[in-house]
């Protein structure tokens, strides 16, 4: 019996490991993602001071979230493009902007991770997603991947089906998702307002695909 212990013990401790791993790497990889989402509404905040309290999208008429993240770039409210890759993810950003003033190189096609709700401002309820990780789908409500944890695939989610919304209040909320058909979507609570009404004003500036080479 002993040895049957031993053995049992020998063949689990690699998987048991195997598995603390895989926990620790995802909820590290999550929390630089929470953080880059906190780093990008904070920046979408201050943009807003000083723009009539308006989010980038709204000042220039955007269409997706590759190009609002650029204004962010080209009016020097952020250095770096690397808060707008993902991990995990295969939207990663290489780290080139270009030059001044246009930063043409910045935010590229398959170099952002985050989908944009447009037409927000400052004034906007607290509790309104503004950017979440992209999704299956450019419309209203979101659906992610039901087994994607640690695949790095459009509508990616993380380890229990959870996915980061930030919201207008500047916090990023690790969201549990729910099932619905075939596909993930957000919980009930998330599409609602504080009334309890669903969100009426949802414009999404979707991610920008690269294209594939011929």
């Amino acid at each position: 019996m002993q040895w049957l212990c031993v053995l049992l013990a020998v063949c689990l401790t690699p998987l048991l490991v195997s598995v603390i791993h895989d926990s620790v790497i995802d909820l590290a990889y999550r929390n630089r993602q929470a953080q880059s989402g906190k780093d990008i509404i904070f920046a979408f905040k201050v943009f807003a001071n000083d723009n009539g309290s308006t989010f980038p999208d709204v000042r220039a008429k955007l269409t997706t979230s590759n190009q609002t993240f650029r204004e962010l770039i080209k009016h020097e409210y952020v250095e770096t493009e690397n808060l707008f890759g993902g991990y995990i993810s295969p939207y990663v950003s290489d780290g080139f902007i270009g030059e001044a003033p246009e930063f043409e190189r910045a935010v590229q096609p398959g170099e952002n991770h985050w989908v944009v709700l447009g037409g927000l401002t400052t004034h906007s309820q607290d509790a309104h997603p503004v950017i979440y990780e992209n999704a299956l789908n450019s419309t209203w409500p979101p659906k992610w991947k039901p087994g994607s944890a640690n695949q790095p695939v459009r509508g990616r989610v993380w380890r229990g089906n959870k996915i980061l919304v930030g919201l207008v209040d500047g916090s990023i909320s690790i969201v549990k998702t729910r099932e619905v058909g075939d596909s993930l979507t957000l919980p009930e609570s998330m599409l609602l307002d504080y009334k309890g009404v669903p969100w009426d004003d949802i414009h999404i500036l979707d991610i920008e695909e690269k294209k594939a080479a011929k």
